[in-house]
């Protein structure tokens, strides 16, 4: 058998650190090697955190710190990917999205079976806001995972900031990675139920009656997991009063639900998207610091779902397009001036009472007039609605009108 020792590494577990600094002083481990008929030794060296199975761990840091190396490598594809894509021209959101689920979302996701539980409470189990609001997409937004899916979606719409990220995960179709995450903890529960008289079947029943002796409070995998459930709504139908083994039983034969687990998950991240204030007209949004905001609703009236997923775009004009969708564009009124919204009239047009907004720009400025004019070309009737506008079927068509806008725009101000 051939050993490559220089792989091969030592790590001691006990709980007294002092006592493992004086076994790795003391004690030798290595192998022996045959070298011209002799025995020769060859040590192995001693470390802190070793990889194993492709997850880093060690006796001095909690499991979940194996995310640290998952981070690094999740960041180093990030701009590899994103790098490579674009010298080929393909850095498209048809293709860049795939390309972000085999190669960045797999490794930001390995074994999250194991250590995803404890993330995925960090999300859940916290209580909702005075608002009523359970805030999951906003607490998403902190986990350092999903600001590399965050920052990916930000370099694919050539954006540095986003007035709201709701915008850009909407855009593109995304959902933070705690959807996926929870998609494959539960799928592995399933997996161990039907594992029945199997090791593994064994282990998760243990699991399970160690979260039920501390009711949950544990900081176990099956404690974890189980307070998921707890904090979503879909706790497993169990009698209550009944004795320790017959509830472990009832759980360790019980498949979850995951369709309606992860429907009901989504539910509560897009919230913000189902609330009456998004009714009100966007020129007629109070922006009194609630949720959601009065870019949400213009987004909503305005812009609509996307629908340029589907057709080849030129990037040129792809980011124009995907920049006004997200309300990116400098303009007066997405500019932190601190002048009232009504003061902040259009300099193209020049007149006092026209607010340079999206809405103002597409269907009202004079000086667009002979770039708004190729609508026409695109079957656009007389008299339809912006959104109506922003939903046509020709996206590539109306991608480039946006694009001579911008640049109209840009030349009028005396930019390039």
């Amino acid at each position: 058998m051939s050993v490559h020792t220089h792989k091969c590494e030592v790590v001691y577990f006990h709980p007294d650190r002092n006592h493992r600094l004086l076994a790795s002083q003391v004690l030798k481990v290595g192998l022996r090697r045959i070298v011209d008929n002799q025995y020769l030794f060859q040590e192995i060296k001693w470390v802190n955190r070793a990889r194993y199975l492709g997850l880093y761990y060690g006796p001095d840091s909690p499991f979940e710190s194996c995310t640290d190396e998952l981070f690094d490598a999740g960041q180093r594809a990030m701009y590899a990917v994103i790098s490579k894509l674009r010298r080929k021209g393909l850095f498209i959101p048809r293709i860049a999205l795939r390309c972000f689920d085999s190669q960045i979302r797999a490794i930001l996701s390995y074994g999250v079976q194991v250590w995803g539980p404890h993330f995925l409470l960090q999300l859940l189990d916290r209580p909702r806001d005075i608002q009523g609001r359970y805030c999951y997409f906003d607490r998403a937004m902190e986990d350092r995972m999903v600001g590399i899916q965050r920052t990916f979606l930000r370099s694919l719409a050539s954006v540095g900031r986003v007035p709201d990220n709701r915008l850009l995960f909407r855009e593109f179709g995304q959902q933070p990675l705690h959807i996926h995450w929870a998609t494959l903890i539960y799928r592995f529960w399933n997996k161990l139920v039907k594992a029945k008289n199997n090791i593994f079947h064994n282990v998760f029943r243990e699991e399970i009656r160690m979260a039920l002796l501390s009711d949950c409070t544990g900081s176990s995998w099956g404690s974890l997991v189980l307070r998921g459930l707890r904090c979503l709504g879909h706790w497993p139908d169990i009698p209550v009063d009944g004795e320790l083994e017959v509830r472990v039983n009832v759980l360790a034969s019980k498949e979850i639900n995951i369709d309606a687990l992860v429907l009901t998950l989504k539910e509560r991240f897009d919230e913000d998207w189902v609330n009456p204030r998004l009714h009100v007209q966007p020129r007629e949004f109070v922006s009194d610091g609630a949720k959601p905001g009065v870019k949400m609703c213009r987004y909503t009236h305005w812009m609509g779902l996307p629908q340029h997923t589907t057709s080849y775009i030129p990037m040129v004009v792809y980011t124009s397009l995907l920049r006004f969708r997200l309300g990116a564009w400098a303009l007066e009124v997405n500019r932190p001036t601190g002048r009232p919204r009504e003061q902040r009239w259009c300099r193209v047009c020049n007149h006092p009472n026209s607010v340079e907004d999206e809405y103002h720009v597409l269907m009202e400025c004079v000086g667009y007039a002979e770039v708004r004019a190729n609508f026409a070309r695109l079957g656009v009737v007389q008299g339809a609605t912006m959104l109506q506008i922003m939903s046509i079927e020709d996206q590539l068509g109306l991608a480039r009108i946006i694009h001579g806008i911008r640049r109209t725009r840009l030349s009028m101000m005396g930019r390039t």
